[in-house]
């Protein structure tokens, strides 16, 4: 199945082009019930009716309802590579879809490399049997050339000239090899298994290790039980957010891909197929919560309240002004108190005071980050999450109080009598505040300056300097003494 680009460059016969999956690498139909599911979720309930009037009557019914933005679909770069070059040439390119006509022609007039776009009607669904049938009428059997990726395309295929396939599935693959003696693979899908990781945003765990916190500042880490039941807390927290990582994903599938740094996700560029990932999700979810349960039910409740936070900041909270902000900070300091429920550790105020005002500062500055991104783009706003551009020295102000203030608890903390009774050695402590205060002074001065990506605790861990510091700050805790402090 080697490609010979310039055979199939230079081929006479009218090419036949299908649209989900081929021309770009995701499904309209799927796309359009998902904006349903964000925008309208009520209507959810009317798609059961509609599907028992028909397949045609349903396509028809739920793109009434929206809009896709057809400039910012994933393209197929080899697919679009071909239809270019043979229309350098003025050789006949058509698209051919299952996709409603109304919506399948402006996309086809936006790529100008067609010579006719020709999608479902209310009297035809241009798919499998009914579509070969259709080409056939119009060219003849094997007087075309068909290119497609599914399973049902194979009806197609018996009748066209060439068989050309692109990014099947392997199971795909496989029937197409077995069926047919010459079938070209115009590109090949990317690993599913590795765009289904990285959907799950496993460099975001990092932020549950603050489950591990209460267990560290109880002195309990020899204890070999805790820390097992600290890692199932750790892997709990990392399947139940790398389910609503996937949600929030599919929701913001088409925000995503106007980003400049979010539409690379696997979602956003086609490479991870809507379809699995709707599968994948509550799988995962389900097993988080299963182990979650199976801990502690104090652990489950407060897990179930992460999930629910962290549904609704997805659904509705992220768009409003400054709750989101809120949310985010929530959703931060809820690890500490699952790792401290859990350990049967008492929260004290100075951290939970301490921990809301750290974090946030840290969900101003990834706004604020968006916004800086945004103005070098030379856009003026971010709708989706209820902010402007000129919102940025509100927002930077307020960060940077937050932050400032963070470090004041601490070094009110270093006053208490808790300080003097469990630390032989409490005025090393005292260094741990210019420490923060450099920290917290610097990551606002890079997000000032557009240095920051949109995911600041991301730069951190990668950050060298971030590491030294905490480095820094854990020597004059253990250099400190601190035996047995309470939280």
């Amino acid at each position: 199945m080697v490609v010979d680009m310039e055979k199939l460059v230079n081929a006479s016969e009218p090419f036949c082009f299908d649209l989900d999956g081929t021309v770009i690498k995701t499904d309209c139909l799927i796309e359009a019930l998902l904006k349903i599911l964000h925008h309208q979720p009520l209507l959810l309930f009317k798609l059961p009716f509609w599907l028992v009037k028909g397949r045609i009557y349903f396509k028809m019914q739920v793109f009434s309802l929206v809009k896709i933005d057809y400039t910012v679909l994933p393209q197929n770069d080899a697919v679009i590579e071909l239809l270019r070059r043979r229309r350098e040439k003025g050789l006949s390119n058509f698209l051919i879809t299952g996709t409603p006509g109304f919506v399948a022609k402006p996309f086809g007039e936006y790529l100008e490399y067609f010579d006719d776009v020709i999608g479902s009607s209310e009297k035809i669904n241009l798919v499998g049997d009914k579509k070969a049938a259709f080409l056939v009428e119009q060219f003849g059997e094997k007087g075309f050339s068909y290119i497609g990726n599914s399973k049902i395309d194979c009806s197609i295929w018996d009748k066209s000239l060439r068989v050309i396939v692109v990014d099947p599935f392997p199971w795909v693959l496989k029937k197409v090899r077995k069926r047919y003696l010459d079938p070209v693979l115009l590109s090949k899908r990317n690993s599913l298994l590795r765009s289904m990781i990285l959907s799950m945003r496993p460099h975001q765990w990092l932020k549950n290790i603050l489950v591990f916190v209460p267990l560290i500042l109880s002195r309990n880490t020899g204890d070999i039980n805790l820390l097992l039941s600290a890692l199932a807390m750790f892997l709990c927290f990392s399947l139940v957010s790398s389910s609503l990582y996937i949600l929030n994903d599919l929701l913001d599938i088409e925000a995503d891909r106007r980003h400049p740094e979010n539409y690379r996700r696997p979602l956003a560029a086609g490479n991870f197929p809507i379809s699995p990932a709707v599968i994948l999700m509550p799988i995962v979810l389900s097993i988080g919560l299963f182990f979650g349960y199976v801990i502690s039910p104090d652990f489950m409740m407060i897990l179930s309240l992460y999930l629910i936070l962290s549904s609704s900041y997805s659904f509705w909270l992220k768009s409003i002004a400054l709750v989101d902000i809120l949310a985010l900070a929530s959703l931060y300091t809820i690890r500490i108190f699952a790792g401290a429920e859990s350990f049967s550790v008492e929260i004290s105020a100075w951290l939970a005071t301490f921990s809301g005002f750290i974090f946030l500062s840290l969900s101003l500055l990834k706004r604020c980050s968006e916004l800086r991104i945004l103005q070098k783009q030379g856009q003026i706003s971010n709708m989706r999450r209820g902010y402007c551009v000129e919102d940025l020295q509100m927002l930077e102000n307020l960060g940077v109080a937050s932050g400032f203030i963070s470090i004041l608890v601490f070094a009110l903390y270093l006053h208490s009598p808790a300080v003097t009774l469990y630390y032989p050695n409490p005025h090393l402590l005292w260094f741990i505040c210019p420490i923060l205060y450099y920290w917290i002074s610097r990551m606002w001065l890079k997000a000032h300056k557009g240095e920051i990506p949109s995911d600041p605790l991301f730069f951190t861990f990668k950050d060298k300097v971030s590491y030294y510091l905490l480095f820094s700050i854990a020597i004059l805790w253990v250099v400190a003494g601190l035996p047995d402090i309470p939280i």
